[in-house]
């Protein structure tokens, strides 16, 4: 299981670079949506799926520092709830920041 989680977090680390870098999050990666992606808010979502990896050492190194050598099982239940808790941040602060394509029709 930990393995899927660091290519997960790989991925998620590829994907917020291309997002930092472009300030959008390319149509090739969301097509057929009815929303457009681009503009400074949306470089915190790109922000946010760096996290992970760095959180993830952060909090180990602190627990090492604290309790002394923690075992491999707990390491990927932290990894795994720590990529969980940013995915979904990350998804919420996207949902922020998205515009539509079109405007809505007034009525």
């Amino acid at each position: 299981m930990l393995y899927f989680v660091t290519v997960f977090e790989i991925l998620m680390a590829i994907l917020g670079i291309v997002i930092l870098v472009a300030g959008k999050i390319p149509r090739w990666l969301m097509p057929g949506l009815r929303h457009r992606y681009d503009g400074p808010g949306i470089r915190w979502f790109g922000a946010l799926l760096l996290l992970p990896m760095p959180l993830a050492f952060a909090i180990g190194v602190v627990l090492y520092l604290v309790s002394g050598p923690i075992e491999r099982p707990l390491a990927a239940i932290i990894e795994s709830g720590i990529t969980v808790v940013v995915l979904i941040a990350a998804l919420l602060v996207e949902r922020r920041f998205r515009k539509p394509l079109r405007p809505p029709a007034d009525s």
